[in-house]
């Protein structure tokens, strides 16, 4: 269950706060939803730099063969399969007193078509 009252002081949510939940959920939802031929990685990338620009935070995006010099040979491989370059999005806030947090994820922003990146050993395990 989602709930918006603050722990800790339980204080109910602004009005305010709950626009920037459907702002933000509405925004997520659109992303999620929007096909991958509307929706690659470059799209991806320049909603983060406007969400970054938006917010005073710091956007980093590493593309394409950089992913190689810069560490990332994962991204880098399942992005190959893709016509456009991959990318990956680092954001990052300085604000001190805010804690801190990290969200890893990968946005395929292509239909892999059934691609089997396991061997099929692993399939059953779920890993």
């Amino acid at each position: 269950m989602f709930s918006m009252v603050n722990s800790a002081n339980r204080t109910p949510p602004t009005r305010a706060d709950v626009l920037r939940a459907i702002r933000f959920t509405a925004l997520v939802r659109d992303l999620v939803n929007t096909p991958a031929n509307d929706l690659g990685p470059g799209e991806l990338a320049q909603a983060a730099e406007d969400l970054a620009r938006e917010f005073g935070a710091e956007c980093r995006i590493v593309v394409g063969d950089d992913l190689l010099a810069e560490g990332y040979p994962a991204v880098h491989a399942v992005g190959r399969a893709h016509d456009r370059e991959p990318r990956y999005i680092d954001v990052k806030w300085d604000l001190d007193a805010a804690p801190k947090l990290t969200i890893i994820g990968k946005g395929v922003t292509f239909d892999t078509g059934g691609l089997d990146l396991k061997p099929a050993s692993t399939c059953g395990s779920g890993f």
